[in-house]
């Protein structure tokens, strides 16, 4: 699920999770590309889902590797 979906009402440097905050510059994910507000901030790269933090990890969260 999309962090923009999973959390509508996030402001500006809002930590929706674990190091991923809500930044105000939209950058594409640095996995699949779709554009996004949420911010990594140890990799400092936009990712756009749980599933593509994941594929940065080496796995797949949905089973496929």
């Amino acid at each position: 699920m999309k962090f923009k979906d999973q959390y509508p009402n996030a402001q500006y440097l809002d930590e929706v999770r674990m190091n991923v905050i809500k930044s105000d510059i939209e950058e594409p994910c640095f996995i699949c590309g779709t554009p996004t507000y949420f911010h990594e901030i140890n990799y400092q790269a936009a990712f756009c889902s749980e599933e593509c933090i994941d594929k940065m990890h080496g796995g797949d969260s949905c089973g496929n590797v």
